[in-house]
C-alpha cells in the first residue's frame, strides 16, 4: 500500500515559526516583475510535476512545492492548516491545468487586500496576472486565484478559505456524480485516439439540440466512422478543470440552462501550435453516456 504523507506545501503554522526566528530582509526593488516563462501543455506541466516528486520519493504521494518558477523567481501555494491533503491535492493539479500553460507577469497592487487563510488574516501587494491565449477560467477560480504574499523572502500565491470551500463543493459535486465524472475520463481517452479507439455507433456519440435536429441525418444516418474520425481525430482534447462539469441549469450561459440537471461538461482543444482555442462542442450526458451536444448559437 502507497503512504500518504503530509504535503510539503508550506502551511501558516511553519510560516509563523519560521518568521520568529528570522527577520525578513527587503526584497531588492531591482528584481524583476516580468514572467514570461512559456510552459507546456497545462494537463502535462500538472502530471510531470506530480509524477517526478512521486518517483523521487519512491512512490509516495506528495505535492510539488514550487507550482510557478520563472528565472530566479517561484511561487509555492500557501493553505491553511485546516485543508486536508486530498484537497491540496485536487488544488494544486487543477491550478497548473487551468494556468500551466500560460505565461505570467507580476504586478503590485494599488490598494492591498487581505484573505482569510486557515484562522489567519493574510495579506497580499502584489497578484500575478496570467497571459496569453487559452485563458479560459471558471468563474469560481478567476477572481480569487492569483494574489501573492511575500513572507520568510519567499513568494506564496494564497489558497484562500473561499477558494477551498469551492473546491470542497466541486469535490462533494464530482463524488454525487461519480460514474459521469468516471466515464468522461474515458470518453476524453476515446476522443484523443479515434484512429485506435473502439467508436460506438453515431447515434450514440451525439446529442442533437432542437435547433441542430436538421443535421441530424448528415452526422448520424448519412455519416460513417471513417467521416467521424477524419473530422474529430485531429482535435486534441485538454482535460477539464473539475469546475467545467456542471448541471445546464448552473451554467452562467443561458442556452445550457434548458437542460435542467443533466451534465454538461465544456471542453477545450489544442490545435496544430500547441495553443489551446474554444473549438469544441460540449459534451453532455445522456442515458449514462457522454456525447457531443450539437447546437446552433444564438439559438
Amino acid at each position: 500500500m502507497k503512504k500518504i504523507f503530509i504535503p510539503v506545501i508550506i502551511t501558516l503554522a511553519v510560516l509563523t515559526l519560521l518568521l520568529s526566528t528570522k527577520t525578513k530582509e527587503k526584497v531588492s526593488e531591482s528584481e524583476t516583475k516580468e514572467l514570461h516563462e512559456k510552459h507546456q501543455s497545462s494537463e502535462v506541466v500538472a502530471q510531470q510535476k506530480i509524477t517526478s516528486l512521486v518517483n523521487e520519493r519512491g512512490g509516495e504521494t506528495v505535492i510539488p512545492q514550487i507550482i510557478f518558477r520563472s528565472g530566479n523567481l517561484e511561487f509555492s501555494l500557501l493553505f491553511g492548516d485546516n485543508v486536508e491533503f486530498e484537497i491540496q491535492k485536487l488544488i494544486t493539479e487543477d491550478i497548473l491545468l487551468l494556468y500551466g500553460h500560460l505565461d505570467i507577469h507580476l504586478k503590485n497592487l494599488d490598494n492591498s487586500t487581505s484573505f482569510l487563510v486557515g484562522k489567519s488574516l493574510v495579506g497580499s501587494k502584489q497578484k500575478i496576472d496570467f497571459l496569453g491565449p487559452g485563458r479560459y477560467l471558471p468563474s469560481e477560480v478567476r477572481e480569487l486565484f492569483g494574489y501573492v504574499a511575500e513572507l520568510n523572502d519567499k513568494r506564496y500565491i494564497i489558497i484562500s478559505d473561499e477558494l477551498v470551500q469551492a473546491y470542497r463543493d466541486a469535490k462533494i459535486f464530482s463524488q454525487k456524480h461519480r460514474s459521469a465524472f468516471d466515464n468522461l475520463s474515458q470518453f476524453l481517452d476515446m476522443m484523443n485516439d479515434l484512429e485506435n479507439a473502439d467508436i460506438p455507433k453515431l447515434n450514440e456519440i451525439f446529442y442533437f439540440d432542437e435547433s441542430a435536429a436538421q443535421y441530424k441525418d448528415y452526422f448520424v444516418e448519412g455519416g460513417k466512422k471513417e467521416k467521424f474520425i477524419k473530422e474529430y481525430g485531429g482535435l486534441r482534447y485538454k482535460k477539464p478543470s473539475i469546475f467545467d462539469t456542471k448541471e445546464g441549469h448552473s451554467f452562467s450561459k443561458s442556452f445550457f440552462k434548458k437542460y435542467g440537471s443533466k451534465l454538461i461538461t465544456k471542453v477545450y482543444v489544442f490545435d496544430d501550435s500547441g495553443t489551446l482555442k474554444d473549438g469544441s462542442p460540449p459534451f453532455i450526458y445522456d442515458n449514462g453516456k457522454w456525447k457531443l451536444l450539437i447546437y446552433i448559437p444564438g439559438t
